[in-house]
């Protein structure tokens, strides 16, 4: 047949988008922590406190001699003199309790106490044991040697340390080294005249004039 006019327009078929892939996203897993150690500290114990006196013993004295077992008070504190033989530190100078160098070397620190020390008591004179004799063999008595002067006459109220000398009627002792210088300063041991007085003094010989 026949046709008039322009030919139509062959209609175009819009095209065909392509298909859209979605990405797939994999679970991601929180990381776990590691456990925590909590360090657990040690109790800490209190320390114990010495015990405490209601009542201070006497307070130490300088001119006092005590004997093993004599407790004494100094700021409150409680000390024990030692026994035998540290005994002899106790009365000695230099071994005050609590306040000296060497006061570990006579005493021993009990505890504390409170209040006033209680009156210092007067303790009745105390016998010197007796001690049996032993007759050592008879020798020739050698002359002591004779020193032109006299040291310091003893005293019974003095402090003597190792090596220091004295004089008594016209004869020169020298007090011993540790650990009987604690004796030459204590009742019971005057040079020459006591029972023991050899356990702290020596005799070194004699001399001639008035000690000076």
């Amino acid at each position: 047949g026949t046709c008039s006019g322009q030919p139509v327009a062959q209609p175009v078929a819009p095209p065909t988008a392509a298909p859209v892939m979605v990405p797939v996203i994999a679970p991601v897993t929180a990381p776990v922590a590691a456990p925590v150690t909590v360090p657990v500290t040690a109790p800490v114990a209190a320390p114990v406190a010495a015990p405490t006196s209601s009542n201070c013993p006497p307070a130490f004295s300088t001119t006092a001699t005590y004997v093993e077992g004599d407790k004494v008070s100094a700021k409150n504190k409680i000390y024990k003199c030692k026994a035998w033989p540290y005994t002899g530190w106790c009365s000695t100078g230099g071994y005050e309790p609590g306040a000296s160098l060497y006061w570990e070397d006579a005493w021993t620190l009990e505890g504390t106490c409170s209040g006033q020390p209680v009156a210092q008591p007067v303790a009745p004179p105390t016998a010197a044991p007796v001690m049996v004799p032993v007759i050592a063999p008879v020798t020739a008595p050698v002359a002591a040697p004779t020193s032109s002067n006299c040291p310091t006459a003893f005293s019974t109220t003095a402090t003597y340390l190792a090596g220091d000398e004295v004089t008594v009627a016209n004869k020169i002792y020298k007090c011993k080294n540790y650990p009987y210088t604690g004796w030459c300063s204590t009742g019971g041991y005057e040079p020459g005249a006591s029972l023991y007085w050899e356990d702290a003094w020596t005799l070194e010989g004699t001399c001639s004039g008035q000690p000076v």
